[in-house]
């Protein structure tokens, strides 16, 4: 969600609900099981840049309530520092 916000494609494992969520025009889903499998989604995604990708990215973030400057972006914000902070200092 936090990279849709900033208009950026996603590359995502085939696991869970990533599948459901990124779309063609969102990002690439990846076999995680694959080495070949995650260096075409890599390849993939440098073409998903542009407006129509990026536009379709803050459209997915602002339908799902998260566009920067909602409360749920700032969770997730916050929550992401305070685990980076964690780690870094541990």
């Amino acid at each position: 969600m936090l990279a849709f916000s900033f208009g950026r494609p996603v590359l995502a494992t085939n696991l869970g609900c990533f599948p459901d969520i990124v779309t063609s025009e969102l990002g690439r889903v990846f076999d995680c099981m694959c080495q070949d499998s995650y260096a075409t989604a890599l390849v993939e995604s440098k073409l998903l840049i542009g407006p129509k990708f990026r536009d379709a990215a803050f459209k997915y973030a602002e339908l799902h309530h998260f566009e920067k400057g909602s409360q749920e972006y700032a969770k997730l914000v916050n929550s992401t520092l305070a685990l980076k902070r964690r780690v870094l200092l541990n």
